[in-house]
């Protein structure tokens, strides 16, 4: 965290006031705001009186020499530096204005008798037996160069320019652990009375209050040109003591109060983010921040003062409330860093004085904001009274996962800093020399940020700030401004109305309604008296002899198909068809199907599609749903159809002659553009088909959009593919048979294989194809360039139906076009081109913007447009909304509820989970019921299948959760693979690029993975994996390698016998072992191999492996090797660093 741009401003304790029937305040609750002097003061005066607190036994100078135990919070902190060596994540930089005529070397002075008084300035950090140790090294032995740049510019402003730019670049550069000082000290000369001093501490021996300490002395040393008042202790002695304290008694009490309070803790942060999370944590972060309106400030003062809280209690609580509304959860830790100096013995001292308390903020019940101050005061009092056990030994005793993707427990932080807790803003060096302190404290920065976001606030008195430092491997700038933005509107509404409902309080900036409204802006004037069999009889008067459809051997032009269709439409009117009722086609994938369909139209009735694939039984049930009493056929096509005697039989090829007896005029036209059109049974969730019935107008709209969109003309000629029973099926046919296009019918054994396919279309000069989802990916990715036949005509490639996930990685000779539309919404509802590889992030491709006359709504649980980038539930209003669900007004009334938001006064709640991107893109996150909690995390299933579909080798996948022993749930994933199938392949591959908690247990190969008629993976096929426990034998290790790394791990677990098949963490391990694993290995050879390698590899065999693909057989044992590698990958390291700061 900043301040002033470092890694963690230390906030005092904040419940200083009795709140709300109540908590005991801590007796310690002020003592970190007290000076230095008034705490030895206090302290002096209950001594002479003989009173002391239970806190109170006064920490004594050790006598013991040589290497000395790190605290808690240095254990931690060095393990995390050892990992990201590189980074600079642990330093914290600050910087003053020096105004007057500065002494260079009585500068240099001063800085090295700040370094004689404090020892934690002189540590080296060394590994001894496998655990860190810290050396204080003589005042003698340790100087600090003060390091001068003379600023370059032709005027004083551009001097200073210059220089801080060159002092936050200098504030990004690590600062080692192996040699003191752990510090350094840049001044820059922007003019002879003007210079910028620049401070960089390592984290491991400060902290922000150590900054202030580091400013006061270096002034007093300045001004006296003398020695400092030597400390009576030293930072290892307050370490020692810590130990000594937490590992007794008192140590048990605080432990169990934390488990208590933390039991069922959610443990991951689940907010929405602008990209996946990496694998591991890189720490790469910045700074954005904002100043709240005018006024804003004073009233959440007073409003702490009224409720007995503090200011640090409202804002944190409106950050809580923040978080959740944003998507993270209604159960809430967030950290809140906290200082160890209660004791006046440690006020003069430079020391790594940090523990972070965790608060756990409570959102569920529908509270309202003085509930939720209510919640959160009680809480902090009592983790203040408890603040004694070192974070780090909390999260060792919780068992908490590791996972190297983000830091343990919570993910966000808050934190509260006023002006006087930063330490006077001006010291006096000399007559006329002064160090200024900069207005901006986040001048410097180090770029680094150790959570997802962590937010600041900067009490400055008259005014307020708030700054959030973020992680930029997950957020981009503008989603941070927009989440400040937020915090402030949710302040100013939870400050107006204190009793209302946190849920009820408006999240939404009025640009983000203006965008919203102006994404939605898709009205276009559409012939909405024209029924769609109208379009296509204007076609046919015009040009009858245009190729109409073709398939199965037949061609028939327009004028054959309008005389056909209209016999049938004699022959179903006179057979009793009237308006609105279905008649079912069930004729196969043939010329007749067109003719089918057709008739049923003009003679004003509605056509049920039916899958002769399907079972008999599904076909029955549909058609009893719907009450079918009349079904066109073929006499090859009817044996796949129930056998109901009160179900009227037209077979086409039977019957031919007679209906050419019909007359070929038009039948008299009945019905309207809100009569129904078609019907069509989709899948339920209670294993009951739904019947979608849906109006010619929506079917109108889907035309006319499509005709336009992809220009469709009597030259373009399409393909018919789709499942029949799937609604894109109805998409296939009516933009080409209304804009004289020809439609052409795919063979049976074609339309699944994509190499076929692609010869087909070919040959058939196709020009315009919808392909489902899994089918185009497989096309699209197995489309190398030189793979697609030279003649393809193919100009537009169409797919929907399921998640798209990753982008073609070459140039494709065809617009490839996304499309996203439930069965209740007449079929596509958004569009959006999907772009090449490397022209994406990554991510899936997006499902884009509303199509002519539909809307869009992402909503909140209570039905209210969300902000932008927070993921909500997909409402669709418009034209081509479903009239509802066939006999069923409950289930109707349901997903389709009236609404205010659409001027059409109903929407269609469609159960996905979406977010609007900044682009007016929507982002699919996938279904509400599709994300999953595995080992306490929630997972979104489809961010682990698109890391699989992003493997060259994966054709296809889908991962799902079963019952595993003890009925925890696993993650099973399944493979259609080409060429050869390695499951450990894969794992390390998604290792690589996921937490380790949404790596699949087992990973099984399928030869082809079942798909649903529409095209879809049918998941509720997917076969079955014994998951039972087995007394899986130990592998004993193989060859030098595997040996070498079996020993220490017998070492340092205490196993008499390991094998290379047994996982770090569940035999015993955890990261202070794997840290003194990792110092065995290197001292063992292996120096290149980081800690990071150990927590991605944590078996034998699978670390063994991944040093063997490093190095060749001959070099991997060698130390030249280990080496080498080490060396190459600091240099990475640091070319990747030094890009990052310019």
């Amino acid at each position: 965290m900043p301040g002033p741009g470092g890694p963690l401003v230390v906030v005092p304790p904040a419940g200083r006031r009795k709140a709300f029937p109540s908590r005991a305040s801590s007796p310690h609750r002020h003592v970190s705001r007290l000076t230095p002097e008034k705490l030895r003061e206090i302290q002096a005066l209950l001594e002479a009186k003989g009173l002391r607190s239970s806190a109170s036994a006064r920490i004594e100078r050790r006598s013991e020499e040589g290497p000395r135990a790190l605290s808690f919070a240095q254990e931690r902190l060095w393990f995390f530096a050892r990992m990201a060596p590189e980074s600079p994540v642990f330093s914290i930089p600050a910087a003053w204005r020096i105004e007057g005529g500065l002494d260079r070397e009585r500068l240099e002075r001063a800085v090295a008798r700040v370094v004689a008084r404090h020892g934690a300035l002189r540590t080296r950090f060394v590994v001894e037996d496998g655990r860190a140790k810290q050396i204080v090294a003589g005042a003698e032995e340790v100087r600090l160069p003060v390091e001068v740049v003379v600023a370059d510019g032709e005027n004083v402003a551009r001097r200073r320019e210059v220089a801080l730019a060159r002092a936050r670049e200098l504030a990004r550069e690590p600062i080692g652990l192996a040699e003191p000082p752990l510090a350094r000290v840049v001044l820059f000369e922007i003019a002879p009375t003007e210079h910028l001093l620049l401070v960089v501490l390592h984290h491991i021996v400060s902290e922000v209050q150590s900054v202030a300490i580091f400013a006061r002395d270096l002034a007093e040393a300045y001004r006296t040109d003398a020695d400092l008042e030597p400390l009576d202790l030293d930072f290892t002695d307050f370490a020692a003591w810590q130990r000594e304290r937490v590992e007794g008694k008192r140590g048990e009490k605080e432990l169990a109060f934390w488990k208590e309070k933390l039991e069922g803790h959610p443990g991951t942060l689940d907010l929405p983010t602008d990209r996946p999370r990496p694998p591991v944590q890189s720490f790469e972060g910045s700074t954005r921040t904002r100043a709240l309106a005018e006024g804003l400030a004073e009233r959440a003062r007073r409003l702490a003062r009224e409720a007995k809280v503090t200011p640090f209690t409202v804002t944190a609580a409106v950050w809580a409330m923040l978080l959740g509304r944003l998507g993270a959860s209604e159960d809430l830790l967030i950290g809140v860093p906290v200082t160890d100096r209660n004791r006046a013995e440690l006020a003069d001292l430079i020391g790594f004085f940090v523990n972070t308390l965790t608060l756990r903020v409570d959102l569920t019940g529908d509270p309202s904001f003085r509930e939720v101050l209510r919640r959160v005061n009680e809480f902090h009092l009592d983790a203040q009274s408890h603040q004694e056990l070192p974070f780090d030994r909390l999260v060792e005793e919780l068992g908490v996962d590791r996972d190297l993707s983000k830091s343990p427990l919570f993910q966000t932080a808050f934190l509260y800093q006023t002006t006087a807790e930063s330490g006077p803003a001006v010291h006096v060096l000399a007559d006329g020399v002064q160090l200024v302190a900069l207005d901006d404290p986040l001048a410097v920065h180090t770029g680094t940020s150790k959570f997802d976001a962590a937010l600041v606030v900067w009490d400055r008195g008259s005014s307020m700030d708030v700054s959030i430092e973020y992680a930029t491997d997950l957020f981009d700038a503008e989603t941070v401004d927009r989440m400040l933005e937020h915090f402030e509107l949710l302040l100013a509404a939870a400050l107006d109305d204190l009793d209302r409902p946190i849920d009820d309080l408006d999240l939404l900036l009025d640009v983000e309604r203006e965008e919203l409204a102006r994404w939605n802006e898709t009205d276009v004037e559409l012939e909405s008296e024209t029924r769609i069999e109208e379009l296509f009889e204007r076609v046919a008067d015009a040009t009858p002899e245009l190729l109409a459809v073709e398939g199965d051997g037949i061609s028939l032009t327009y004028g054959e198909c309008e005389t056909r269709a209209n016999q049938l439409a004699h022959r179903l009117r006179a057979l009793g068809v009237r308006r609105d009722e279905p008649v079912a086609v069930a004729t196969g994938r043939t010329p007749d199907m067109i003719i089918a369909i057709l008739g049923v139209l003009k003679a004003g009735g509605a056509y049920l599609s039916v899958d002769l694939s399907h079972p008999a039984e599904r076909i029955d049930f549909e058609f009893a749903d719907a009450g079918v009493r009349l079904v066109i056929s073929t006499s090859a096509a009817e044996a796949a159809l129930p056998r109901r005697t009160e179900i009227r039989r037209i077979l086409l090829d039977v019957e031919r002659e007679s209906l050419s007896a019909e007359p070929m005029t038009r039948p008299e036209r009945e019905g309207t553009t809100r009569d129904l059109a078609y019907v069509i049974y989709t899948s339920g969730s209670t294993g009951r088909p739904k019947g979608v019935a849906l109006e010619h107008l929506g079917l109108l709209n889907l035309s006319a959009w499509h005709r336009r969109t992809y220009e469709v003309s009597p030259r373009d000629r399409a393909t018919h593919l789709a499942g029949l029973a799937f609604d894109a099926s109805v998409w296939e046919v009516w933009p080409y048979l209304t804009a004289g296009a020809s439609l052409h019918l795919v063979p049976e054994d074609v339309r699944l294989s994509p190499d076929r396919l692609i010869a087909w279309m070919a040959e058939h000069r196709i020009t315009q194809s919808f392909l489902p989802t899994p089918l185009c990916e497989a096309l699209v990715h197995g489309a190398g360039e030189g793979t697609l036949p030279k003649d393809l005509a193919l100009e537009v490639v169409l797919t929907g139906g399921d998640r798209f996930r990753r982008a073609p990685r070459h140039e494709l000779p065809f617009r490839l076009v996304n499309h996203y539309g439930p069965t209740e919404n007449t079929v596509v509802a958004t569009a959006t081109p999907i772009r090449c590889a490397s022209e994406e992030t990554g991510a899936a491709p997006p499902i884009g913007r509303p199509i002519d006359n539909v809307r869009v709504y992402v909503l909140d649980a209570r039905g209210r447009p969300v902000p932008i980038g927070v993921p909500g539930e997909l409402y669709i209003g418009g034209s081509s909304l479903a009239r509802g669900y066939v006999g069923r007004e409950d289930w109707t009334a349901e997903r389709f509820p009236a609404s205010d938001l659409d001027p059409g006064g109903r929407l269609y709640r469609t159960g996905d989970l979406v977010r609007w991107r900044r682009d007016g893109e929507l982002d699919f996150l996938g279904r509400l019921d599709g994300q999953v909690k595995v080992r306490g995390f929630r997972i979104e299933l489809g961010e682990i299948e698109a890391q699989l579909g992003a493997m060259e080798a994966v054709r296809e996948c889908a991962v799902v959760v079963r019952e595993g022993p003890g009925g925890d749930g696993v993650l099973v994933a399944y493979v259609e693979s080409d060429g050869a199938f390695d499951a450990e392949t894969i794992r390390t591959h998604l290792a690589s690029v996921l937490p380790e908690y949404m790596i699949p247990t087992r990973i099984v190969r399928l030869e082809t993975m079942p798909l649903s008629p529409s095209g879809k993976i049918d998941r509720k096929a997917l076969p079955e994996v014994d998951l039972s426990e087995t007394s899986e034998e130990i592998v004993d290790p193989a060859g030098e390698v595997e040996e070498r790394l079996a020993a220490a791990w017998r070492d340092l677990l205490g196993l008499e016998r390991v094998g290379t098949n047994m996982n770090f963490f569940e035999v015993g391990g955890h990261s202070i072992l794997l840290a003194q694993l990792h110092a065995r290995l290197v001292d063992d050879g292996f120096e290149g191999l980081g800690i990071v390698e150990l927590f991605r590899y944590p078996t034998i065999a699978s670390l063994a492996a991944h040093l063997a693909n490093e190095d060749d057989a001959a070099g991997i044992d060698t130390a030249a090797a280990a080496k080498d590698r080490g060396a190459k990958r600091r240099a990475a390291l640091g070319a990747r660093r030094r890009k990052g700061a310019r």
